[in-house]
C-alpha cells in the first residue's frame, strides 16, 4: 500500500472520515469542521512516482460545516420545582384539559397538568399519542436579557379558546426598566412574545408609558405576591412598596385610557390601610374587595371596600367598612356562600339558581385561642378573667 497523506495533513488535525467520488475518482475528506478534496490526477501521479511521498497540500471545498458551538446554545438550565417558580396559576383549555401558567426564572411557561401519570403511554410516533408538552410564552431566546418577567396571572374568561394572561414585567423600552403590565395570549397556537427587538409588545399600564415612582404618579415597585384578579376577569388590584393599594379595570379597547385608582389610606373606622403587608381578595362579581391589613395596634383586621359596579368598566370608590374588630387577629379572607344560601337554592328552579353570587366572607381568627384552662373572648393580648 502507498500512503497518500500524512497523519495530520497540513492542518495539525487528523483525518476524521473520507469518501470516494465514483464519477471523478476524487477523495473527499473531513478534517476538523471542513471538507477537503484530493484530486484523482494527484493520486495517479503519486502512484506512478512513489518518490513524491505523501501529499501535504489539499484543496478546500467551498462548503464548510460549522460546529454547533455551546456558546450559541440557549442557556436552559433544568428548572427546580418549586424553588425556581415565583408565580403559578391554572386555567382550563378548549380541549378540556387543565394547564398551569408558571413564572420561573424570569420567563413564562404553560405546563400541562397530567391527572394520573400512570395512564400516560410512550409516544407512538406519527401523531399517535402525542405527549403533553410545555411551551414558553415569553420572552424569546434573542431578547431574554432585555427584560424579566416578574409574575403572570390568568385572566378569567368564558372563552377557553383564547386564554390571556396579565403579565408583570420590566419594560425594555423604559430607560430604567420600569415595571409594566402586559396582556399576552397564552394559547398553544399563539406566537411567542418578546422575540423581535423591533416589534416588542406595548404595555397597557406602566413602563415607558406612565411608569416611574409612585409619588410621581407611576406604578412604583409593585409587590408581585399582592397582584390579584377578580374571578369575573374585569378588575385587578395590587400593592407597592410605598404602601399604596391600587385597583383598576381591564381596558376593553385600545382607545380606552388605562388609569388606576389608589384606595384611601384609612377605612371608615379610621384604621390605616397600608398595602405593604396587605392581602387582597375580590368578590366573585368584582365589586367588593376584602383587604386584610394591620390596625393601629398591629392586630390584623379585614376591611371590605366597595369599588362600584364593574359593568361600567370604571372604579368608583365608595365605603370601606371594617368587618372585624381590632381586639384579635383576623386573616385569610375568602368569599363564599352560607348554608342558608344553599338551602334557599334547593327550593329554586334549575335556571333560577345563581351559582356565582357570594353572600358570606369566611376568615381565620385567633379569638377562640385558649389562654389558660378557660377560653377567652377578648383575644390573645387582652386581660384574662382568671
Amino acid at each position: 500500500p502507498l500512503q497518500l497523506t500524512t497523519i495530520s495533513c497540513q492542518f495539525g488535525m487528523p483525518l476524521q472520515e473520507y469518501a470516494i467520488d465514483k464519477e471523478t475518482g476524487d477523495i473527499v475528506m473531513r478534517i476538523g469542521a471542513d471538507l477537503h478534496t484530493l484530486q484523482a490526477a494527484d493520486i495517479e501521479q503519486t502512484l506512478l512516482n512513489a518518490s513524491i511521498g505523501p501529499l501535504t497540500k489539499l484543496s478546500s471545498l467551498p462548503i464548510a460545516v460549522y460546529s454547533d458551538f455551546n456558546n450559541l446554545h440557549e442557556r436552559m438550565i433544568p428548572m427546580a420545582n418549586p424553588s425556581d417558580v415565583s408565580t403559578i396559576d391554572i386555567f382550563g383549555t378548549q380541549y378540556g384539559s387543565i394547564s398551569a401558567l408558571m413564572t420561573a426564572r424570569g420567563q413564562v411557561f404553560v405546563n400541562p397538568i397530567v391527572p394520573d401519570a400512570s395512564t400516560m403511554h410512550a409516544y407512538g410516533g406519527g401523531g399517535m399519542n402525542m405527549p403533553a408538552r410545555r411551551y414558553r410564552v415569553a420572552p424569546g431566546s434573542t431578547t431574554g436579557g432585555m427584560l424579566r418577567i416578574l409574575g403572570s396571572f390568568y385572566i378569567p374568561s368564558a372563552d377557553d379558546s383564547n386564554p390571556k394572561a396579565l403579565v408583570l414585567a420590566t419594560d425594555p423600552m423604559s430607560p430604567t426598566a420600569e415595571m409594566a403590565f402586559y396582556i399576552l395570549d397564552v394559547s398553544a397556537s399563539s406566537a411567542m412574545d418578546f422575540t423581535d427587538v423591533t416589534d416588542l409588545p406595548t404595555p397597557f399600564l406602566g413602563g415607558h408609558l406612565n411608569g416611574g415612582s409612585a409619588k410621581d404618579g407611576g406604578l412604583g415597585s409593585i409587590l408581585v405576591d399582592s397582584v390579584t384578579l377578580s374571578p369575573c376577569g374585569r378588575r385587578f388590584a395590587w400593592t407597592n412598596t410605598d404602601g399604596d393599594i391600587c385597583c383598576m379595570s381591564f381596558p376593553t379597547s385600545e382607545n380606552q385610557s388605562a388609569d388606576f385608582v389608589i384606595l384611601p389610606k384609612t377605612n371608615d373606622s379610621g384604621e390605616p390601610m397600608i398595602g405593604i403587608e396587605a392581602e387582597l381578595k375580590f368578590s366573585p362579581g368584582g365589586r367588593y374587595l376584602a383587604i386584610e391589613h394591620n390596625a393601629r395596634n398591629k392586630f390584623a383586621v379585614i376591611t371590605i371596600g366597595d369599588l362600584g359596579d364593574p359593568s361600567d368598566n370604571s372604579i368608583t370608590l365608595k365605603r370601606f367598612v371594617q368587618a372585624t374588630p381590632d381586639r384579635f387577629n383576623s386573616m385569610n379572607p375568602l368569599w363564599g356562600r352560607s348554608p342558608v344560601d344553599f338551602k334557599t337554592d334547593s327550593f329554586k328552579e334549575e335556571g333560577d339558581k345563581d351559582d356565582l353570587s357570594s353572600t358570606t366572607l369566611f376568615f381565620l381568627t385567633d379569638r377562640d385561642v385558649v389562654l389558660t384552662q378557660n377560653s377567652s373572648p377578648w383575644g390573645t393580648r387582652a386581660p384574662q378573667p382568671f
